[in-house]
């Protein structure tokens, strides 16, 4: 997913960072003009680490709270520690000797050309303006760095929750590896659970394909069990993704290509085990596989009840991860 960033002055969002940004200059830039005296550079260190600290107890929770799936989650727990170290940092970082800001100087610049490339002008003028702050007096230095980088971050979030069907992503495959797992308490080893696309489910499940990585992961870990395989297919053989995956279902076998692992999958019906994902997000286990998603009819060993465990338990990781 692509970041949306605010582009041109016709967009409001452009405006927002630049009122904000000017807004947070003038306070810094009043705040500079007060005889307060600069606190040690070690006292600073020790605030940038407690930062850090604060950054990753945030992430700490992921597994184990209901934050785990919601998008601000990051909000809740690690942004505030992420937002105290960069300031501290910076902070060291305008006091810092000339030859230092001049290489922070030259690194601020390739970012802001590289942004530039990427026609994302917004962004590439604020660092600009931190690449000519770093070589300005220190009375100067201190309001028009700090107010860009706050102007910069602003207009990464927003382009960050402009994004936000990716980053809601974990949240739905929680949810149908969840539904899977309900189905399928214990599964035999050399097992290929295949998840299929509905064709009313074309949108969403182009999303959620993309990350086949995640998927085969997450269930492994929740079954604690690393002899099967999982992937996400396209049951209508077509191209997708950066990965450049492709999967048809034959006769008498799935065929998965999987260039970007240099493989490709030859897996006989005997052994797979097929979930259709729903317009409800959840994910159902199909009892055969459509003719209708087949290069020709077949499948006709396809028996999931072989594949399956249904006296097991259902796995103790699957109430650890979704605990509520």
């Amino acid at each position: 997913a692509e970041l949306a960033m605010p582009q041109g002055f016709s967009d409001v969002r452009t405006w927002l960072v630049l009122a904000v940004t000017l807004a947070f200059g003038i306070a810094l830039w009043l705040h500079a003009r007060s005889d307060q005296e600069e606190a040690p550079v070690r006292s600073d260190l020790l605030v940038v680490l407690a930062g850090l600290i604060v950054l990753a107890l945030g992430y700490a929770p992921f597994v184990i709270t209901i934050y785990r799936d919601g998008f601000f989650r990051t909000l809740l727990f690690g942004l505030p520690g992420a937002a105290v170290a960069l300031a501290v940092a910076f902070r060291i970082a305008v006091r810092a000797p000339f030859l230092i800001r001049l290489l922070l100087a030259v690194l601020f610049l390739c970012w802001a050309l590289l942004l530039l490339s990427q026609t994302d002008r917004l962004s590439a003028l604020l660092l600009a303006i931190v690449t000519v702050g770093f070589l300005l007096p220190q009375n100067k230095r201190y309001w028009l760095i700090g107010a860009s980088v706050v102007g910069y971050a602003l207009a990464f979030n927003i382009g960050i929750r402009a994004a936000q069907p990716f980053a809601d992503l974990p949240a739905r495959q929680h949810q149908f590896v969840a539904t899977m797992v309900q189905q399928v308490p214990a599964i035999k080893s050399q097992t290929l659970i295949l998840l299929l696309g509905a064709p009313d489910t074309k949108e969403q499940f182009a999303f959620v394909r993309n990350r086949y990585d995640i998927f085969q992961g997450l269930l492994q870990f929740v079954y604690k069990q690393y002899d099967f395989e999982a992937q996400i297919c396209d049951p209508n053989g077509v191209v997708w993704a950066e990965y450049n995956t492709k999967c048809e279902l034959q006769p008498n076998e799935v065929v998965i290509s999987l260039p970007v692992e240099n493989r490709t999958l030859h897996v006989s019906y005997d052994r797979v085990l097929a979930f259709i994902y729903d317009q409800n997000g959840d994910a159902v286990l199909l009892d055969h596989i459509p003719t209708e998603w087949m290069t020709q009819p077949g499948a006709e060993a396809y028996n999931p009840d072989t594949r399956i465990d249904h006296t097991a338990p259902l796995p103790y990781r699957l109430q650890t991860v979704w605990t509520q």
